[in-house]
């Protein structure tokens, strides 16, 4: 692809609050579903935008160490 068909796309189908969206949506899951959220990216937007979200405890490494004392 090049990049005047790359900009011809984007000019038809423009990203409008895509990014806005994306955090709303990563950080209602670290809300609503955080158990999910632990082991994966998506924790990386409950521990910056998130109040009181934290892996502290509930990473995978967590929880492997404390089956091991």
């Amino acid at each position: 692809m090049t990049q005047a068909e790359w900009d011809d796309i984007v000019a038809k189908y423009p990203r409008h609050g895509f990014r806005e969206g994306v955090k709303a949506l990563m950080c209602g899951f670290c809300r609503t579903k955080p158990v999910t959220t632990y082991d994966n990216f998506v924790a990386e937007f409950g521990e910056r935008f998130v109040e009181g979200y934290s892996r502290e405890g509930r990473r995978t490494v967590d929880m492997i160490l404390a089956t091991l004392e």
